[in-house]
């Protein structure tokens, strides 16, 4: 059994104590920190944040040599047991890290505990000492203190906190009860959530036939501040959201559609998983190229989840699916590196954007993928399967049987279902870098449906520029302005004015030439440019109903809409 106390700092602010021990049946000990944490397929390098790592056996100091960033060989002859002792930085917040201050006691155990290699299905218990004023929030049982694991993938995939203000409600969906834990400063509408989120639940539950865990919870930490993420884990979702006082109001949607992508995942990652990732390696990278599968089918199924339960209707639905749309054709990394490839590549530079037009978002383009399969099975089937289906038999053939799996499984659910592979999607779109619009009007027609492109009311996208701010964060490629601008430069002045608002004051200049001055690299660069619409400029995406769709088409959207698992 592999042995933990976990407790705040009393001398050092910011700091975890974290004490292990472990048996021993070797003359040499090999212990592993993590080096990412599942949820988030990119290296975070934990062990960058621990101080004062020792290796005791009773009163005496073991030699331990570290041989890797996150890897320590203790000698352990004529030893039984090892304690090892260190402090943990955790003073970042979010929803996959750990944080402690004197109103928030948060851990993700698989950011700051150190695990022996070969002990990973060991039972493990966990200690905690924090003041009675504190409430508990988490999947795994809490009793006299102590949390208990069936094993180190379990404890790793099982964050909790303690916080002394917690709101907490539940529902019950097919014998399963569904906890809602609101952390912090939040205001919250019971009936209305619990409704909603009864509503998506059985959606989902329905999907899929069963639900992988006894129960449920959706841990919530509400900030003062703005804030969203979100990270899945085996019977729980830690979400971050803010600010409190939007959170049923403008942010409320957020909510939704972050939760409802949390809870798939419960059986899209955290069961159904690739090959490469069953089980986890915490200590190095686990390369595979089904993010679009993990991510981007979890992302269309979280909203449309939404949309056929009625909890989002067609208006905000179609709102959701063309901010998918936009961070599509907005991305020029679409020409030149395949979904494939860049989850393959998250390893690599992670989820920023990196060398601009290098790579896409697994969400993104995994997303409007998962669309164009799931259109493509309900019209070679005449509507009567979906993508529902592909998912469940995934589901109940691989995960169920402990089996992890490759993209070609996938693909020959969908050649059982429908009697053929879709090609083009595999070939030109998930493994190539084919233009996407010809596939997305016909499926969209299929559904009775258009989309539409639309010149930006935005002045800086029709130059074929973002800002953040007064700072410039992508330049189209092949735009005139694309001569003058780079990302990150910061606009400093337009015709020697200042500009407190860039798009106000390019709207005030608009069709004349204008001096721009950018800084970059702490030089100023000045250029002209004419404040016209470029050839290669930012376009925005509209989706709508056809005005006399077909019979086939009304059939095609209703079923797309309402179908039944």
């Amino acid at each position: 059994m592999l042995n933990y106390k976990v407790n705040p700092s009393k001398e050092l602010t910011g700091y975890i104590e974290v004490e292990a021990c472990f048996s021993v049946d070797a003359d040499t000990l090999e212990l592993v920190f993590p080096a990412w944490r599942p949820g988030r397929y990119e290296l975070a390098n934990f062990a960058k944040n621990i101080r004062n790592f020792q290796v005791n056996s009773g009163n005496e100091k073991l030699r331990c040599n570290k041989t890797d960033k996150n890897r320590w060989l203790v000698h352990t002859r004529d030893v039984e047991r090892v304690t090892v002792t260190y402090k943990y930085y955790a003073r970042e917040l979010n929803a996959g890290s750990s944080y402690s201050n004197k109103e928030l006691f948060y851990i993700n155990p698989v950011n700051c505990l150190v695990y022996p290699v070969g002990k990973e299905q060991e039972k493990c218990t966990l200690k905690v000492n924090l003041p009675n004023t504190f409430t508990y929030v988490g999947a795994l049982p809490y009793k006299s203190g102590k949390l208990e694991a069936k094993s180190l993938h379990h404890l790793f995939d099982s964050p909790f906190l303690f916080a002394p203000k917690v709101l907490h409600f539940k529902y019950n969906v097919g014998g399963k009860f569904f906890h809602l834990w609101f952390c912090g400063e939040a205001k919250v509408d019971e009936e209305k959530v619990r409704e909603d989120f009864t509503r998506f639940t059985t959606a989902q539950l329905k999907a899929f036939g069963s639900f992988p865990f006894e129960a449920y919870h959706f841990i919530q930490i509400i900030s003062p501040y703005k804030a969203y993420h979100g990270v899945e884990h085996i019977d729980s979702t830690v979400i971050t959201l803010g600010p409190s006082w939007q959170l049923m109001d403008e942010l409320y949607t957020e909510l939704l559609g972050i939760s409802s992508h949390e809870l798939y995942h419960s059986w899209n990652i955290k069961s159904i998983r690739p090959e490469e990732m069953f089980p986890y390696d915490y200590s190095r990278e686990n390369f595979s190229e089904l993010g679009f599968i993990a991510e981007g089918v979890t992302t269309y199924m979280g909203d449309h989840m939404l949309f056929r339960s009625g909890v989002f209707d067609e208006k905000q639905y179609f709102i959701e699916f063309q901010d998918q749309l936009t961070k599509h054709f907005h991305n020029f990394g679409r020409k030149n590196y395949s979904v494939a490839e860049s989850s393959f590549d998250t390893w690599l530079d992670g989820y920023v954007s990196g060398a601009p037009g290098r790579k896409v978002s697994i969400y993104t383009e995994g997303c409007l993928i998962a669309f164009l399969l799931d259109v493509f099975i309900l019209k070679a089937t005449k509507n009567k399967h979906s993508l529902d289906d592909v998912m469940r038999l995934l589901y109940t053939r691989f995960a169920q049987k402990n089996k992890g799996i490759k993209a070609q499984d996938m693909l020959y659910i969908v050649r059982e279902i429908c009697g053929k592979i879709p090609v083009k999607i595999v070939n030109e779109l998930i493994y190539g870098t084919a233009d996407y619009t010809s596939s997305l009007k016909q499926a969209f027609s299929d559904l009775g449906l258009e989309m539409e492109e639309q010149k930006s009311t935005n002045f800086a996208e029709q130059l074929g520029l973002k800002f953040q701010g007064n700072k410039v964060i992508a330049v189209m490629e092949e735009s005139t302005a694309a001569q003058v601008a780079e990302p990150g430069d910061e606009l400093v002045s337009i015709n020697r004015i200042k500009p407190d608002s860039v798009e106000g004051w390019l709207r005030h200049f608009w069709g004349e030439k204008v001096e721009v001055s950018l800084l970059r690299n702490g030089v100023f660069n000045r250029s002209l440019l004419t404040l016209k619409p470029a050839k290669a400029q930012y376009y925005s995406y509209k989706l709508t109903a056809k005005t006399n769709p077909t019979k086939a088409q009304k059939a095609a959207y209703h079923f797309w809409k309402n179908r039944k698992a």
